[in-house]
């Protein structure tokens, strides 16, 4: 991957733990119950000029009935011409350079005060976005603090970067979505020996977008991000 491009969208983290629960002495003996809980962080681009990262979370109980939800969900709303030098041709390699060390600075900070980067990097435009490493989690996006639902409900920051890299990142909004998604959205994954396997629907980010836009706050941004955008040159 060239050094022009780098994320960390597409990146998967999965967490596990064990929950036993054991009923007390008084209430007579019953069976312990087992739980095994993870998070996956993911993203992608939902459309042209339109970005996204977000977090999912999942449970595991006897007779492998699994539970996932989503958690949060970042919208970046990209410059039209996201990389360096487009308008030329010519990328400025000092400005790209400049843009990786912040990136790498970034995601260190991150690392370094126990917190998961997610964000990432397309040319000199950065995507500043990590989340705390613990049950009641706290996302940080551009410099401000949200606090994530636990189940109910999926928080989603709106970011505005159509002025980068000469004007700071903006968060622009936020709203609250049902957590649960339609089945088709989640990945398939299962387990042979020491490799797990991941399948992602072909359709996913659209599947997303559709359950977004049930928001007035987000349908909004988005429509207003993709009319924005120049059209793909595929």
């Amino acid at each position: 991957m060239p050094q022009a491009f780098r994320s960390m969208r597409s990146s998967m983290r999965w967490t596990a733990g064990l929950l036993i629960a054991m009923s007390a002495a008084f209430l007579g003996p019953t069976r312990a119950v087992a739980q095994a809980t993870g998070s996956r962080t993911a993203g992608g681009s939902m459309a042209n000029g339109l970005e996204y990262s977000y977090q999912s979370r999942s449970s595991i109980g006897y007779g492998r009935d699994t539970r996932e939800w989503l958690s949060f969900v970042v919208l970046w709303r990209m410059p039209p011409r996201a990389m360096a030098g487009a308008r030329t041709g010519r990328p400025d390699t000092a400005a790209l350079a400049a843009a990786e060390r912040r990136y790498r600075d970034l995601r260190r900070a991150a690392e370094d005060s126990g917190r998961s980067f997610l964000g990432g990097s397309t040319g000199v435009v950065i995507q500043n976005a990590y989340v705390t490493r613990s049950d009641r989690q706290t996302l940080w996006v551009e410099g401000e603090a949200f606090t994530v639902p636990e189940r109910d409900s999926a928080l989603v920051v709106l970011v505005d970067l159509t002025g980068a890299p000469a004007q700071p990142a903006r968060v622009v909004g936020r709203a609250y979505v049902p957590a649960e998604l339609p089945e088709a959205f989640w990945s398939k994954h299962w387990t042979s020996g020491d490799t797990t396997f991941l399948v992602q629907s072909r359709n996913a980010h659209g599947i997303l977008r559709e359950a977004l836009r049930t928001d007035p706050i987000i349908r909004a941004f988005v429509d207003s991000a993709v009319a924005a955008a120049p059209p793909r040159r595929d």
